[in-house]
């Protein structure tokens, strides 16, 4: 990673890690059924907005069928990580969601665009140990809102791979999909507000968070087209990701007096390791003699 660019993935990863937190925000707010819809209404809104303020906005195109794929992927995404962070809180959503990369990296595989290195096997099986360990020592104890947010957490996950490697290889460097694909998860959760009951604690702080969304999202999609070309555009976002999950973690345990188990700490740790792994952010060669 180029020296210059620290400052530009520092910026980004504070600002993704705060939009985890803003999201947090307004399902705490407007429950996770509306919390889904305005969320994915704002992600939706700033794509457009940003691809059109830094020249990249193109008109939507594309088979039918792919869209369709990257809608039904990204719908599943913004409900499951609702969910999570409506049942088990922000640190420990923050921790499943860091399994994305292992996703991503298996998705790459299946559609033919990555092959897995040793390196990237020996990251995968770190993770997935790291994963087991978040789901077997929750912090306060089992319980169904645990099970079920830990659950919603793993899919939410399998999908956002999913759909990072099948964006990026199926529509490079296009805004318009993932905007229109997030506006379809509202369409879908808007039925789910009235079958969930859950309306949070109608706190006007909810559209103070949404805002905050917004902003940090906007700022984002800014840096990331300035600095990040097309081609390596996905993985170096799913780093940076990743690295805004630490972030929300330690806004969880730090600020909002959340709790992780020493269980689910070290999870995180393997799972951090893995991503490390998997993203190539560690050199073949030194992966290599350590490896041997």
């Amino acid at each position: 990673m180029p020296t210059a660019r620290w400052p530009t993935y520092v910026a980004l990863t504070v600002l993704w890690g705060l939009s985890l937190v803003a999201v947090r925000g307004v399902v705490g707010g407007r429950g996770w059924a509306f919390g889904a819809v305005l969320c994915a209404l704002v992600i939706a809104a700033v794509k457009v907005v940003v691809s059109h303020l830094t020249g990249e906005a193109r008109p939507l195109a594309g088979s039918p069928r792919r869209l369709l794929i990257l809608g039904a992927a990204v719908v599943i995404q913004d409900l499951g990580v609702c969910y999570a962070l409506d049942r088990i809180g922000l640190a420990q959503t923050a921790v499943v969601l860091a399994a994305v990369p292992l996703f991503a990296t298996l998705t790459g595989q299946m559609l033919g665009a990555d092959r897995i290195t040793e390196a990237a096997a020996t990251g995968l099986g770190t993770g997935f140990v790291g994963v087991l360990l978040v789901a077997i020592f929750p912090a306060d104890g089992g319980s169904w809102n645990f099970i079920g947010g830990v659950l919603a957490g793993l899919v939410a996950a399998l999908t956002g791979g999913f759909s990072i490697r099948y964006a990026a290889l199926r529509f490079p460097g296009r805004a318009e999909p993932m905007a229109a694909a997030h506006g379809m998860a509202a369409v879908v959760a808007l039925p789910l507000v009235i079958l969930s009951g859950s309306s949070g604690s109608g706190s006007a702080w909810s559209f103070l968070w949404l805002v905050l969304l917004a902003v940090a999202l906007g700022a984002a999609g800014v840096l990331t087209a300035q600095h990040f070309p097309v081609p390596r555009r996905a993985l170096r976002m799913t780093r940076v990701k990743n690295g805004g999950l630490v972030v929300a973690v330690l806004v969880g345990v730090c600020l909002q007096h959340e709790t992780l188990s020493m269980g689910q700490v070290l999870g995180l740790v393997l799972l951090m390791i893995g991503a490390t792994l998997v993203l190539e952010l560690v050199p073949e060669d030194a992966s290599a003699r350590w490896l041997r």
